[in-house]
């Protein structure tokens, strides 16, 4: 049973973290293999904010690849869900004293939807108060649409799945799903 999987097995992370790419999709195989030029993940947090990346638009190419690159940041500065861009803002006013959450929201849900790609930001200032460096909001506007994070878990989870059966049954996985995933 899927549940009864061991989702921390040792070979399936050497897999996965190594670059095999077999058990995705594959545009996400594709981006994988783009990405792990410029990071290669150490765990299935980095690897879950990689799935992030991809499934947003504008969140990679001329966004965080670039700032990654650049050394202005690390992998896990980066926003790669609308989730990650609300607990950041949240923590970061509540480490000041501020606790505004509908502000969090707001800003997040807007960078989710591309608002700023298309209209522009005018909340630089508070970014900045907040104690954010400049190019996260640089990043903000760069972003045309964000997934949630129960997306890219959801498929970690479900590669993590294929790649246990793939490796420890492979005949009955062949036999089940044959040699052409379809996707």
């Amino acid at each position: 049973a899927p549940d009864e999987i061991d989702l921390s097995d040792r070979e399936i992370k050497y897999r996965l973290l190594g670059g095999d790419f077999s058990c995705m999709h594959p545009k996400l195989a594709e981006f994988l293999k783009q990405a792990y030029v410029v990071v290669q993940p150490c765990s299935y947090t980095e690897l879950l904010k990689l799935i992030g990346l991809a499934h947003g638009t504008g969140t990679w190419k001329h966004n965080a690849e670039e700032l990654l690159m650049n050394g202005k940041c690390r992998l896990a500065d980066i926003p790669a869900t609308r989730d990650e861009v609300f607990m950041m803002i949240r923590d970061a006013m509540q480490d000041r004293g501020v606790y505004d959450i509908g502000f969090a929201y707001d800003i997040a849900e807007k960078a989710r939807k591309g608002y700023y790609a298309e209209f522009g930001m005018d909340s630089y200032d508070t970014l900045n108060n907040l104690g954010f460096d400049e190019w996260f909001a640089s990043y903000l506007l760069g972003v045309r649409y964000m997934s949630t994070k129960a997306l890219s878990v959801m498929e970690l989870k479900h590669i993590i799945l294929l790649t246990w059966y793939i490796t420890y049954f492979p005949k009955q996985y062949a036999e089940v799903i044959g040699d052409d995933i379809i996707w």
